[in-house]
This record gives structure tokens, sequence and C-alpha cells, in this order.
């Protein structure tokens, strides 16, 4: 029996799976994509595994800022969190 979500799920290599199909559909938004500009793909994917592994009950390795922090320049509006969460 699984002992966290992460393991449950299966380890980070779904979570990876699932962080490449959300940003290959993400940056083909036309509203979203610029809020990522000039940042590698590969980062970003990196990135939300990283973290989503952590909160998921896996090794935490995440060294970025926690989200409301971390967006809190691009001042994302009620109706863009919801339009990227449709993904």
């Amino acid at each position: 029996m699984a002992e966290t979500l992460f393991e449950e799920l299966g380890g980070r290599e779904i979570l990876r799976r699932v962080h490449v199909v959300f940003y290959e559909k993400l940056l083909k938004d036309p509203w979203l994509m610029d809020l990522f500009e000039g940042i590698p793909r590969e980062h970003l994917e990196d990135q939300q595994t990283d973290f989503m592994q952590y909160l998921f009950g896996g090794p935490n390795i995440y060294e970025g800022r926690m989200p409301k922090r971390g967006h809190q320049h691009l001042f994302i509006s009620e109706e863009i969190f919801m339009k990227a969460t449709v993904f």
C-alpha cells in the first residue's frame, strides 16, 4: 500500500508526464503564453514537478518560491487563473 499521495500517483515520472502535457497546452493559449515568455519550457515543467512532488508527500527538492509570492508580479486575475485551471 502506498504511504503518500506521491507514491499512490506513481511517483515523479507520472507527475512529470502530467506537467509536460499541461505546459504543452498552456503555452499554446494566446492569453497565457505571454506570461511565460523567455522561460524555458523544461524549466517550467521541472519546477512544477518539483513543487507538486513536495506537496504530494515526495522528496522535497523544490527550491522556488511559493506560488502566491512567486507569481505576485504577474497580476493574475481570477479570469486568467480560471482559464489556466481548465487544462
